[in-house]
């Protein structure tokens, strides 16, 4: 490198000189004896393009000079560029000109004792550059303004430009232009007519008497890329006649309208319009009016100036629905719909009434359908919902609504419990304690909309052989329709105070509560 070769050759003429010095002043004193490991320090100041100052500290005073090895390359040494000076004060401080702008430079700081060399820590620094890239504005769907910034020398010109191009390629070149002064001065270049949505790299050049020098190279994406609809995030059933969707959406920081088209059938139907949307990750909701008992289709669908998403289709039950004078919602666990609240019926599809017991004894001795309340409370009633032997659910009236069943055991345990896990009990129940005992460690969650109240049951008493009622907030029973045993059949049982979710064999005239999947 010429401009380091001229330091090189002042310093060695200067430090055969200060050594014909120090060989002379050390005659004079007595040497002081310093630790092995003794160390000086080194700070460095004052950086500019072609300029640094370095100081190293630490020298004691009786010790004749210090000095420090400069080189481009890691772990500079004696065979490298050597600048010493005595030490005032106990610090040497060393000016350095001529450097390269935009080099990485490294240094040891040294100072001589005794015949002994201490040397302190590596240190680096890189002098600036005369170009420097700055961040690009005034982004839009096809234009961009290149930045940087010129640090001009006195009485020379200065030609620059800026490199850019897609991606990291560098290959194109804006106009040049000429310039001087004697103080730093911002540059800019409009970038037009570029494609949207897509990356670009950029850099500062210019040109000083022939030699050309560049800034870092930086980066910037233009906007105008489509939308994109990620996901739907939520399907609800907040009333009998709305089905609401939730879905999330990147607008790519573009302006951008959405659209909803739903109908009985694949076809089209009618569409639901929102917008405009800005940002990433954006959740749009849309309440569907749909008539109950219905599947529906819809499509979703997103738009900016950039063009159109990606359509994004499903379909869904509006499975909300209305019977003997209740509003029943629902819930989709795995492939398939459930009935989110306890069954409240009284009568069979054709309209029969379903007998209510209320004598114990008669009711264990039934062996035809029947009803009733916990403690025959309308209160439990209004909340829990209604208690049914397991002959309730195989009457040839059917007790479900039109469009649903009683669940079998496949339902319980290879979509059920399958879905929530063996120990997921806590999913299933209703968030709280309103309706469930406490218990320690027992954190219900409903992540499964599932909705479980602890409704009770009517069953044989423990130690005793009448039946009775009990169970509120503390156990909940679901019947499966089919015939297990001829005595008994299965239910799913939820406690409060355990995360099991089982399979309990029951007698058949126990009283159990009932939920039902669509059909």
């Amino acid at each position: 490198m010429k401009k380091m070769q001229h330091i090189t050759e002042y310093t060695l003429v200067f430090t055969i000189v200060l050594a014909i010095i120090i060989a002379g002043c050390t005659a004079c004193q007595k040497p002081e004896v310093l630790p092995a490991d003794y160390n000086v320090s080194v700070t460095i100041s004052n950086l500019t393009q072609n300029s640094v100052t370095i100081k190293v500290d630490g020298i004691p005073k009786n010790n004749q000079a210090a000095g420090i090895y400069l080189a481009t390359h890691p772990e500079p040494g004696a065979e490298d560029l050597n600048v010493a000076r005595l030490a005032q004060d106990g610090q040497v401080t060393i000016n350095l000109f001529s450097l390269e702008p935009g080099t990485k430079y490294y240094l040891r700081g040294y100072m001589k004792s005794s015949g002994e060399f201490y040397y302190s820590d590596d240190k680096e620094f890189t002098t600036r550059t005369n170009a420097e890239t700055l961040a690009a504005t005034s982004i839009s769907t096809s234009e961009a303004t290149l930045n940087g910034v010129i640090y001009l020398i006195p009485g020379m010109e200065v030609t620059y430009w800026f490199q850019w191009g897609q991606g990291s390629q560098l290959i194109n070149n804006t106009e040049e232009t000429t310039i001087n002064g004697s103080e730093s001065k911002a540059v800019a270049s409009i970038l037009t007519n570029l494609p949207g949505g897509t990356d670009h790299s950029f850099r500062l050049a210019i040109k000083i008497e022939n030699e050309i020098f560049y800034g870092q190279t930086a980066s910037f994406k233009t906007l105008g890329a489509p939308p994109q609809i990620l996901e739907i995030t939520e399907i609800n059933l907040p009333a009998i006649d709305k089905l609401q969707v939730k879905f999330k959406i990147n607008s790519n920081q573009l302006p951008t309208t959405v659209s909803v088209q739903y109908n009985t059938s694949p076809n089209s139907g009618t569409i639901l319009t929102q917008g405009p949307f800005t940002g990433n990750d954006i959740v749009v909701d849309f309440n569907l009016l749909v008539v109950p008992l219905n599947k529906y289709f819809f499509k979703i669908t997103a738009i900016n100036i950039a063009g159109a998403s990606n359509a994004l289709d499903s379909s869904s039950y509006s499975a909300a629905f209305e019977y003997e004078g209740y509003v029943y919602k629902s819930v989709q666990i795995g492939d398939r719909w459930w009935m989110q609240e306890n069954f409240k019926g009284l009568t069979y599809q054709n309209g029969d009434a379903i007998p209510y017991i209320y004598d114990a004894e008669e009711w264990q001795n039934s062996t035809e359908g029947a009803v009733c309340y916990n403690e025959h409370s309308q209160e439990n009633y209004d909340t829990y919902g209604a208690l049914y032997n397991w002959y309730a659910t195989q009457d040839p009236r059917k007790i479900a609504p039109p469009g649903w069943r009683v669940p079998t055991d496949d339902d319980l345990s290879h979509n059920l419990q399958a879905s929530v896990g063996v120990f997921g009990a806590p999913s299933l129940r209703e968030t709280g304690y309103e309706h469930w005992m406490p218990f320690p460690g027992i954190n219900p969650t409903n992540s499964s909309g599932w909705t479980a109240k602890g409704a009770g049951g009517f069953a044989i008493g423990e130690g005793e052989d009448v039946i009775t009622f009990g169970g509120i907030k503390t156990v909940g029973m679901w019947w499966s329709q089919e015939n297990t045993t001829s005595v008994g059949a299965l239910a799913i049982e939820i406690r409060f105070n355990d995360n099991g979710l089982y399979f309990v064999l029951c007698y058949k005239f126990y009283g159990a509560s009932l939920r039902f999947i669509k059909e």
